[in-house]
């Protein structure tokens, strides 16, 4: 039986939150009858040791890379707005010199080949420290948002990272660099080691095959109207 989740954003990137649009202002978080519930779809994962579900996304390529470097440099921020600058700022550094890997993937019947800076299968629309690669994703509408960035978009990528920093940033210019569909059931196979669950490194054997399905209405948000 699901159970209704009021969540409080008191993190620093609250990518749920800014999904769902849900305040960031604690006196707005009253419980009231006129709060709506939002039904919130979950990822079921195969082929991964001792990780079987996600609620925000999955992937590989640049991310990982960056959870990986944050989680071994020292904290120089604790201004939530700069932590996320910094966090940018150092994916940004990562984007120079990433190496893209070959990955083959299935989704709903598409197959998919070639070399990526980022494959991702989100169920939000906002990415690490709030960017936003799927802004059309609805996390309770049955679907995931697999978004993918191909080399030839390394330039257009740093041009939106930037201007994200800036508060500048367009979100039709992802069409420039992002290929996105909308699918319920992928299987995909990395090229490299390092693979990402919400904000956790999972161990990953390359070329090993990864199934992921949808699993619909699993949990439930209270939402602001």
């Amino acid at each position: 039986t699901p159970v209704t989740i009021h969540l409080l954003p008191l993190g620093t990137a609250n990518n749920i939150a800014k999904t769902l649009r849900i305040s960031t202002v604690i006196d707005r978080h009253a419980v009231i009858r006129e709060k709506s519930i939002k039904s919130f779809d979950c990822g079921k994962i195969k082929g991964v040791p001792k990780t079987k579900f996600f609620l925000e996304s999955m992937g590989f390529g640049i991310f990982p890379q960056l959870i990986h470097e944050m989680k071994n440099s020292a904290k120089t921020e604790d201004i939530p707005s700069a932590e996320l600058k910094q966090a940018v700022k150092v994916l940004l550094k990562i984007i120079k010199t990433f190496k893209p890997q070959k990955a083959t993937i299935k989704a709903d019947g598409i197959k998919i080949k070639g070399s990526f800076l980022l494959v991702e299968i989100m169920n939000i629309q906002y990415l690490g420290p709030n960017i936003k690669l799927a802004p059309q994703a609805d996390p309770g509408d049955g679907f995931f948002d697999l978004v993918m960035i191909p080399e030839k978009g390394r330039d257009a990528l740093e041009e939106y990272l930037k201007g994200s920093m800036e508060d500048s940033v367009e979100y039709e210019s992802l069409e420039k660099f992002v290929k996105t569909i909308r699918v319920q059931h992928v299987k995909i196979k990395w090229g490299g080691t390092q693979m990402h669950v919400d904000d956790d490194l999972v161990d990953y054997n390359a070329g090993k095959n990864i199934k992921v399905d949808v699993l619909p209405d699993v949990l439930d948000f209270v939402q602001d109207i």
